[in-house]
């Protein structure tokens, strides 16, 4: 008869078999390496003090009062799976009330320390780069973003959720759900395939037909066999007690189909479309009367655009519904002068802000200024003045030029290389002599200037600056074929100017391309084809202007000004919602904004400065405003920060809000 096995012999046949059972399982794990992480920490903060009505534990983004709400989120990857950058990234966000809003944008957060049970306007960290946004519908059960360019490994990760559209998105809170619910809180999930693998509630593969049954056949018992005789010399086996070095499983937890997966699971939000109409209708009293349909009605120059401004000045403002009233010719207030302060207001563990490649800041957004505007005062003694009024150092210096003017002048050089107030020039600089066709077919006169101006900067600027080409070219264009001023004669002359400054050896030259915001332009035919390319396009930017005259075209606050829309126009979103879907990788400017006065309500001034401190969290694309400071424009309207003694007070706090403290001394 057959023998029963030893004790030591089970013991190694066991441990073989739990080897074998243990590489199977392991086996699986390592093909499964999908990660679901429920956030750490998130809470929301807004700008106001308010709160939605309903419970605290939920996430709002989005404007609430007049003001906006950020969401905040933070995961913890870890594991021996997160030591390499994983393939893809999604976080997903329950909708736990109400409409979602028609944009939703998530920003990285440099700063990981915040506490959620701290969270408020004045403990908020400051918004990095935009890295993905959704459309979501209305009534979409949740919402995904794709944030695989920001999760390179094991770490912290800290997220902000806004939206720019209008309305406002409720969504689950981590402390807000059941455990029968779990997943309807902010999940992050990793996947090292080149896909999120599916989780359950979602399509699966289907499942292959069973193998038909085979009979058996009957096999004869084995013989016994003899006794096998004892081995002498041979060791003693481990005892037991090492068992416990046996790899861990500690990703078991990460395989699909686990018992309490809800059985629905969040659509893929609809493809960006810039044509969707925003959720927010269009204000009721801008102008009905459509726009034209052949361009601009002042006949523009046989040789170049419309009548240039002075050399130090932009070019004209677009009109308006309404006529302006002259600005009052009493004198304005000037405020007291204080310090600029020397370290950067920030909040608890909030990271200092510093510069990027391209000039874009990591977090926060630049403050600057064009001084003394359609005025004959020298441009330092302007920028000196404006920083003595408003109490703070510019990060940025808005200069024109013109024709065949070499920039940067030595009194620009002076300023942004000022050792204790280091400064960013933003040049801008408007063709003559030749028309946008002549200068990409490579007029002769133009290509000598521009190699001169190429060796100018080289020899003597190298400093990364902002430059533009012949800004708010709307206002210029000549739609007729042959004209040398058609939207596309001004994409080819754009990109042969930044191309061939680049190929003179012009790397520091960070491009930007300025529209002018005015909506009976943006919504001809021909309007997007003045956009140059991505390729020479660094930064997108608008000059746009708020109105003080209630019932005014262009009244409102910052969110109006930043997305302001027409009844002539119904499809326009908006130009941030537009700019968001159509130009997703590019860092946005207001290259000149200002806030016109208006004797009949002094006070807007100051109330939309303060708008701005407010809803500037709205929209975390932009990353730079730079104010157009006159005291008369070519219409005789007054934007000067220093004409209401209450509007100073309101802008000089707005500089020292913590999104405009970035620091320019570490530069990339």
């Amino acid at each position: 008869m057959a023998r029963p096995l030893g004790a030591r012999a089970a013991l190694v046949a066991g441990l073989t078999g739990f080897a074998v059972l243990l590489g199977v399982v392991g086996g699986a794990l390592g093909s499964d390496p999908d990660l679901r992480l429920t956030a750490s920490a998130d809470g929301y903060a807004t700008t106001t003090g308010e709160s939605p009505s309903g419970s605290r534990v939920q996430l709002v983004a989005g404007g609430l009062g007049a003001g906006a709400a950020v969401t905040y989120l933070k995961f913890d990857v870890t594991g021996k799976r997160a030591s390499r950058k994983p393939a893809r990234a999604e976080i997903t966000l329950t909708r736990r009330a109400g409409a979602l809003p028609g944009l939703l944008e998530i920003s990285e957060v440099p700063g990981t320390s915040w506490r959620e049970d701290r969270l408020d306007k004045l403990n908020a960290p400051r918004l990095g780069s935009v890295i993905a946004a959704a459309r979501p519908g209305r009534s979409d059960r949740s919402v995904r973003f794709d944030v695989s360019s920001a999760i390179k490994g094991r770490g912290t990760y800290a997220f902000a959720v806004t939206a720019a559209g209008g309305g406002l998105g409720d969504f689950y809170d981590a402390d807000g759900v059941t455990a029968a619910r779990e997943l309807d809180a902010p999940t992050l999930r990793v996947s090292w395939q080149d896909a999120v693998r599916p989780w359950a509630g979602m399509p699966q593969p289907p499942v292959p037909p069973a193998m038909p049954s085979f009979p058996r056949p009957s096999l004869p018992p084995p013989p016994d066999l003899p006794d096998l005789p004892d081995l002498p010399g041979v060791p003693d086996l481990p005892d037991m007690p090492d068992l416990p070095d046996l790899p861990d499983l500690p990703d078991l937890p990460d395989l699909p189909g686990l018992p309490g997966t809800p059985t629905d699971d969040p659509t893929d939000p609809p493809s960006p479309d810039p044509t969707d109409d925003p959720t927010t209708p269009p204000p009721t009293t801008a102008p009905t009367t459509p726009p034209p349909t052949t361009g601009p009605t002042t006949p523009p120059p046989t040789a170049g655009p419309t009548t240039p401004p002075p050399t130090t000045n932009p070019t004209t403002t677009p009109p308006t519904a309404n006529p302006t009233t002259p600005a009052p010719t009493t004198p304005p207030t000037t405020g007291p002068t204080s310090p600029t302060p020397t370290t950067s207001p920030t909040g608890p563990g909030d990271p200092r802000c510093t510069l990027g490649p391209k000039l874009v800041p990591t977090c926060g957004a630049l403050w600057g200024v064009a001084p003394g505007a359609h005025t004959d005062q020298p441009r330092d003694e302007a920028l000196a003045d404006f920083e003595s009024d408003t109490g703070r150092t510019q990060a940025i210096y808005h200069a024109y030029h013109r024709g065949t003017e070499i920039f940067p002048t030595s009194m620009e050089m002076r300023i942004a290389r000022d050792p204790a107030k280091p400064r960013l020039l933003f040049l801008n600089w408007k063709p003559t002599g030749a028309s946008w066709a002549q200068i990409a077919r490579g007029d002769e006169d133009t290509d000598n200037y521009l190699d001169r101006l190429a060796e100018h900067i080289r020899d003597n600027f190298t400093e990364p600056f902002f430059f533009t080409v012949h800004h708010e070219p709307e206002n210029d264009v000549r739609p007729a074929s042959g004209s040398g001023y058609t939207a596309t004669d001004y994409r080819n002359m754009f990109r042969y100017v930044i191309n061939r400054l680049r190929a003179q050896g012009v790397t520091n030259l960070v491009s930007v391309m300025v529209h002018m915001a005015y909506i009976p332009w943006l919504t001809q035919s021909w309007w997007e084809a003045l956009y140059p390319g991505d390729d020479v396009v660094d930064w997108l930017a608008w000059d746009v202007y708020a109105h003080s005259e209630p019932g005014e075209y262009g009244y409102g606050d910052f969110e109006e000004m930043m997305n302001r829309t027409s009844s002539s126009a119904p499809n326009w979103p908006g130009f941030y919602n537009y700019a968001a879907a159509k130009h997703p990788t590019k860092p946005f400017m207001l290259a000149e904004w200002g806030v016109w006065y208006s004797s009949r309500n002094p006070g807007h001034m100051a109330e939309f400065y303060d708008s701005v401190a407010k809803q500037m969290s709205l929209f975390p694309r932009m990353k730079a405003l730079v104010y157009f400071d006159t005291p008369a424009d070519q219409s005789g309207k007054d934007s000067r920060v220093t004409r209401t003694s209450d509007g100073l007070a309101a802008y000089r706090r707005l500089g020292q809000e913590p999104t405009f403290q970035v620091d320019l001394t570490r530069k990339p």
